[in-house]
């Protein structure tokens, strides 16, 4: 097992890092009740092993969270909200995240929100979620006016991550995660970039390599958290630098908004995409070389990630550049009316662009969804 520490202005907590290392019960010992929110396909493959951790005690409380986008609505939060405090939270209970991103953000909000803030433990369970979102503090729920516009920065007290979870998951969902690896290669690490391009990459897309390749995984995973924890070290609540982690996001959000997060694109798979646009684009306007683009447009092709958007959907989905960049302007990172993006000025180094050329950017959707 390895440890990272993740030092903020407001807490510190470990990240372990192994095999097999679900916490046992002693380390609930110092909670009245602790309730476990788990992803409903967690649920199925892997609830009876963690239930049988602590089935010694009633203390102990099990709901299941439905998987998808759609979970993370007002009526959802307030659903599990009413069910956990009928059940007989207070101030020395905790919350447990198991499941992927969308388990650990409403998880997180949860505990947040109840009693004012109670203690809450990730264990992700996908490879987005180790790497990503159960690190840095980030909760949230969905509005229909966007994604993640209501949420709070609430540290969880541990992450847990264990890697026997990802043996369970689809080529599909390892390579939603994998686009939260490049992405730290991209916007911070070179070096790193260089390591995912020479080394056996296709062990983090492929769950057959897993088992064949596991120290692979398990370093490309320490040094995504260990990148994340030190952004998040540094830039707790996104004022500054942690802003980078949103490479391609903004254009990511508008496939799934536009979408209805209706699972024909997953988050990382629009990531994917929207990092590839956002390399593009910072060719486009004169930042990011064409030798560079290259280089990245390469990986993605070595590894089958889609380029571009025609590569994921199918023919009859189609987008056009008035209604995406309409929607790219409901994400929350737009400042006071502008767009903000994050683009390239080479691999390993990223920037915020805050005076965003609105008319290049609608020519270059335009030529994208032509």
């Amino acid at each position: 097992m390895q440890t990272l520490t993740v030092k903020t202005d407001s807490t510190s907590y470990n990240i372990d890092i192994g095999s097999d290392i679900l916490p046992d019960a002693s380390f609930f010992d110092g909670y009245s009740n602790v309730f476990f929110l788990i992803d409903e396909n967690v649920d199925k493959r892997h609830g009876q092993r963690i239930k049988n951790i602590y089935n010694q005690d009633d203390k102990y409380f099990f709901l299941s969270v439905k998987s998808g986008e759609g979970s993370k609505s007002f009526e959802n939060f307030q659903n599990l909200a009413n069910r956990i405090l009928e059940l007989g939270l207070d101030r020395k209970s905790a919350l447990v995240a198991c499941g992927g991103g969308v388990t650990g953000d409403l998880t997180g909000f949860l505990a947040s929100t109840l009693m004012r803030g109670v203690d809450f433990i990730q264990i992700p369970t996908t490879l987005l979620a180790q790497v990503d979102s159960s690190v840095g503090g980030k909760t949230a729920i969905n509005v229909s006016q966007g994604k993640n516009l209501v949420g709070s920065f609430y540290q969880p007290k541990h992450v847990f991550i264990d890697l026997d979870f990802l043996k369970t998951l689809s080529k599909r969902v390892l390579r939603s995660g994998y686009a939260e690896v490049l992405k730290y290669g991209l916007i911070y690490d070179s070096d790193f970039f260089d390591w995912l391009n020479q080394s056996a990459t296709n062990s983090l897309v492929s769950p057959e390599m897993i088992d064949k390749n596991p120290d692979h995984l398990r370093l490309a995973i320490y040094r995504s958290c260990e990148i994340k924890a030190e952004i998040v070290s540094q830039d707790e609540k996104e004022k500054g630098i942690r802003a980078l982690l949103n490479l391609g996001h903004t254009f990511g959000h508008a496939f799934e908004a536009l979408c209805g997060y209706d699972g024909r694109v997953e988050h990382g798979e629009a990531v994917l995409l929207g990092m590839s646009m956002a390399a593009r684009f910072s060719n486009r306007i004169g930042k990011l070389s064409s030798s560079s683009l290259a280089d990245i447009q390469s990986h993605y092709e070595t590894y089958n990630l889609p380029w571009h958007y025609s590569e994921h959907f199918d023919e009859e989905i189609k987008f056009d550049a008035e209604s995406f960049l309409k929607t790219m302007y409901k994400d929350k990172k737009v400042a006071q009316g502008s767009l903000v993006l994050i683009l390239l000025t080479e691999i390993g180094q990223a920037y915020t662009e805050h005076n965003v050329d609105i008319d290049a950017l609608n020519l270059f959707l335009q030529e994208e969804f032509r």
